[in-house]
């Protein structure tokens, strides 16, 4: 009964797209939740701040979603 969160860019079009598919078994597509970066969320639509902002979610804390974000820009020298 473990949940799982991730954040992710375009977590709203990802969620839509999965159920529509039916790309993950039921039972555990109930357990995962897709959320928006913190950032990320003021850059969508009023309904989707609402709906998948980590900001306003349950169990993402005060996780801002940009830490890889942030890796990469650091490497991007090197990559």
């Amino acid at each position: 009964d473990r949940r799982f969160g991730a954040q992710y860019d375009i977590a709203c079009n990802f969620e839509k797209h999965v159920d529509k598919r039916n790309l993950l078994p039921t039972d555990i597509r109930e357990r995962i939740q897709a959320r928006l970066p913190t950032f990320h969320g003021y850059a969508h639509g009023w309904d989707c701040q609402i709906n998948y902002n980590s900001k306003y979610s349950t169990g993402f804390g005060q996780s801002e979603g940009e830490g890889t974000e942030r890796t990469w820009s650091k490497m991007s020298s090197i990559i």
